[in-house]
């Protein structure tokens, strides 16, 4: 158990393989392995393309197969494989998501934490963004990262850089955003931040209609800041109205939010094992 948890450390991780490990045992009429481990490798290294998703010896073109065994060895060959050491320094990234968890957490429990969040009740940003698996974690960082590097070091009072991120689900989205502007009152400044971000959010839903939930998060850019604060928006947008957009449309006319000249997209494919460079 510690190895599987130590593997599949996120919850969406650990209850799929749990989900998918319990219809291979009803599926099969015999399911034998030599331990945990060579089953936990086996359901890593097997994914069914066509359904998107890892499995237990069965994709959907392999229903007829009634019977499994996993030999013995398999996690040790796999801990040893390129792919897995290839893979565990990729995801070493992708624990900037914990962290940033884990400081919203403890900033939650402290009374300090801004915007919309109610994490007490369950219904908080934080809680959809401890849904993410690791590989998707990976992406997000990477993106987060990303944009904070990416934010212009001048000399200007008031710079902004938005930045979305899709989520490996469809229906989900999150929205980053660095402000740098005067603060001479900070809890005005905050306080301007988050509605900043909820016309952002609200901006991401219009240019993307498949969205029914988007996940905020607002800071100072930590390139020009020492110590940063962080806003979060959880952003229902599951019922949406003509009305709504128009009120979000004429809200974002002094700030453009994703109609800019600036505005790029890029696209990147992201491998849950990478392959090896190219020498």
């Amino acid at each position: 158990m510690e190895l599987v948890l130590g593997e599949l450390d996120t919850i969406t991780d650990f209850t799929t393989y749990i989900i998918e490990k319990e219809r291979a045992i009803e599926h099969f009429d015999a399911l034998s392995y030599c331990g945990e481990e060579d089953l936990l490798a086996h359901y890593i290294f097997s994914f069914d393309e066509e359904a998107q998703q890892r499995s237990i010896g069965l994709t959907v073109k392999d229903q007829q197969i009634n019977g499994l065994h996993i030999g013995e060895g398999e996690w040790d060959d796999f801990v040893k494989s390129g792919p897995y050491k290839r893979r565990q320094d990729a995801n070493k990234r992708s624990y900037f998501w914990d962290r940033l968890l884990q400081r919203t957490g403890r900033n939650a429990l402290a009374g300090v934490l801004g915007g919309n969040d109610e994490v007490f009740n369950g219904k908080s940003a934080i809680h959809e963004m401890a849904k993410e698996t690791r590989f998707a974690r990976r992406i997000l960082s990477e993106r987060l990262l990303g944009a904070v590097e990416a934010f212009p070091n001048v000399d200007a009072p008031l710079l902004r850089h938005l930045t979305y991120a899709p989520s490996l689900s469809p229906e989900k989205g999150y929205v980053f955003l660095q402000l740098k502007a005067p603060m001479e009152d900070y809890d005005d400044y905050r306080q301007k931040r988050q509605a900043l971000l909820e016309i952002a959010c609200g901006m991401a839903r219009v240019k993307f209609p498949q969205l029914r939930q988007v996940i905020g998060i607002a800071v100072e850019p930590p390139r020009l800041f020492r110590i940063v604060a962080e806003d979060f928006v959880l952003f229902d947008c599951s019922e949406w109205s003509a009305e709504q957009e128009e009120t979000y449309r004429e809200a974002n006319a002094p700030f453009r939010f994703f109609e800019t000249k600036h505005l790029s997209m890029r696209i990147k494919e992201t491998k849950s094992f990478p392959m090896r460079p190219i020498q």
